[in-house]
């Protein structure tokens, strides 16, 4: 019988392990791959843990720093596993590939997926060369293999921009990076690194319409879009379609479960401990929420270790949580439950671009300048601050 056992040994999962490590004996990951560290080995590029390590790190180096320290923990590592069937009877029953294994908590660090070109519905032919940009990634970071030599990106999101560039380092001839709403969705600095410093160009209100081709990609049709209409469309020639159209939080299990999910997030609804409508299940990471940077990441999964631990000894605190109401100019607020007795971190978007942005959350204020709705907004909701439990721009 486990205490805490993480499904997912990424980085917010590893960061889950270590902190419940603190609080209980009984620990273990659950990976479906071979090797831990999610998506981050394939992420060769820097700029990794400036806020958690206050290095400049690779994705690799920064999965590393997390693996030793795993590795030199007592933690059960049950990888290349995959969770068949998860049931909560009292403690939780966890069907794996290899057998059972039960525990009496249960942190969900599943990570996210792509959006595929089925998903967001281009028509067309089927020729290869097309492919998401983590599937891009892969082929450059850990096969050594380009993907393509003159290359379409659509969306304009932090991998596709990171995509972009990383193409354009291996003498790929990158067309654009085009983008359906009419501001970026990346990071300011991804901007400018990785387009603006490699000449590649940012096509906002544009999206692709159509794939051709017989055994590759020989053409998409591009479209320009304004106020909804279609004003203007041209064909494109390329040999290769990177598809950056965003994250979808990886919920399967949660949803089989019965947990109430939050549409706007794409992740479970959580308390300020970060436990899901299911007790004794928490969640954190991509699966929660899709961030900005792995950072984040971590440490929403040191929070959900440490509650996770102390759910299993029976010691977390039993309150009465309030809703926040998503009012304004909000785009989502996470976490959505929050009992007003502590200080909590609330992280949110706005719903549109701002120059300057009041935001009201119960009775505290704060302003910000130049925020749009790809910024990540971290709001620190102070105890007794709670007030009419809404969140708006004023």
């Amino acid at each position: 019988m486990y205490d805490v056992v993480v499904i997912g040994g990424g980085p917010a999962g590893m960061a889950a392990a270590l902190k419940a490590k603190e609080f209980v004996d009984m620990v273990a990951i659950v990976e479906r791959n071979e090797y831990l560290g999610g998506i981050l080995p394939q992420c060769i590029h820097n700029g990794f843990g400036l806020q958690y390590f206050k290095e400049d790190l690779t994705g690799p180096e920064f999965a590393n720093h997390l693996v030793e320290k795993v590795k030199n923990e007592d933690i059960d590592l049950l990888l290349g596993e995959h969770v068949d069937a998860l049931k909560n009877a009292g403690n939780f029953k966890i069907q794996l590939i290899g057998g059972k294994i039960e525990s009496k908590s249960v942190i969900f660090a599943t990570g996210a997926k792509e959006k595929t070109r089925y998903m967001i519905n281009i028509p067309g032919d089927r020729p290869s060369g097309v492919m998401t940009a983590g599937t891009a990634q892969t082929f450059l970071d850990m096969h050594g293999y380009l993907p393509g030599k003159k290359v379409v990106i659509l969306g304009s999101g932090d991998i596709g921009l990171i995509t972009a560039r990383r193409l354009a380092m291996e003498d790929a001839e990158v067309l654009g990076v085009y983008e359906i709403l009419p501001y970026p969705s990346g990071l300011t600095r991804n901007i400018v690194q990785c387009l603006q410093d490699y000449d590649i160009p940012l096509f906002l209100n544009h999206t692709i319409l159509e794939i051709k081709g017989k055994k590759r990609v020989e053409k998409v049709l591009v479209g320009e879009i304004k106020d909804g209409k279609l004003v203007r469309k041209e064909w494109v020639d390329c040999d290769t379609v990177i598809i950056a159209a965003g994250l979808v939080p990886n919920n399967k299990l949660l949803i089989k479960m019965g947990a109430e999910m939050d549409p706007k997030t794409g992740g479970p609804v959580v308390n300020e401990y970060l436990e899901t409508s299911i007790k004794g299940a928490f969640s954190c990471g991509n699966s929660l929420v899709i961030n900005d940077i792995v950072d984040y990441a971590v440490i929403q999964g040191e929070i959900a270790g440490r509650n996770a631990a102390l759910y299993s000894k029976g010691k977390l605190g039993d309150r009465k949580f309030k809703r926040i109401e998503v009012g304004r100019g909000i785009k989502f607020v996470m976490p959505q439950m929050v009992s007003g007795e502590e200080d909590v971190e609330l992280i949110m978007r706005v719903s549109e671009p701002m120059d300057t942005a009041k935001i009201r959350v119960g009775d505290e204020r704060k302003t910000l300048r130049f925020v749009n709705p790809s910024t990540m907004i971290s709001f620190k909701l102070k105890s007794g601050k709670l007030g009419d439990a809404k969140a708006e721009v004023l």
